[in-house]
Order: structure tokens, then sequence, then C-alpha cells
């Protein structure tokens, strides 16, 4: 933004009240910009396919293990510690 070089404050503009631009762009796409989009695009892609790539391999288990005989208990001890006990049928 212009300051005043006097006070050091920010010029506002007279009609609008907002802060006067220092400098100005012509055009907004910058090839610079046009890069970073680039970039963060492909990194969205890249976390979007390693996501489907985890749910698939997750329903693939939970597909293959939906009947699989398994209890899960938990629970605090006499002596206040956690304890987890799985039981397994063959």
């Amino acid at each position: 933004f212009q300051t005043d070089p006097v006070t050091g404050r920010v010029v506002l503009d007279s009609i609008t009240g907002k802060p006067k631009a220092a400098t100005y762009e012509r055009n907004r796409n910058t090839p610079a910009r046009i890069a970073a989009r680039r970039t963060h695009y492909e990194d969205w892609i890249a976390a979007i396919l390693f996501n489907h790539l985890i749910s698939a391999a997750d329903a693939y288990v939970a597909a293959n293990l939906w009947d699989f005989p398994v209890n899960v208990k938990g629970g605090i001890s006499a002596r206040h510690s956690a304890q987890v006990v799985a039981t397994l049928q063959w």
C-alpha cells in the first residue's frame, strides 16, 4: 500500500475509503501464479488418488473379514492398567 512519507500511515482513497495500492499487476495470471496453481492441482489429484487407494484396500479387507469370528474386549484391571483381550476361534 501507499504510505504517507511524513506520518508513515497508509494513504486512503478519497472515494472508496480503502487503502491505495502502491503497485498494480496488469495481469493477475502471471506465469508464476499459473505454475503454483498447476502444482496445487497436481497435489490434490495425488491426494485423492492416495485416498481412493487406501479406501479400496480397506473395503477389500472388510469384505473378506466380515464373517471372521473374533471377540475383542477392553477394560481396566485390578492394578489400574489398561488391557485389551482378543479371542480368535479357528
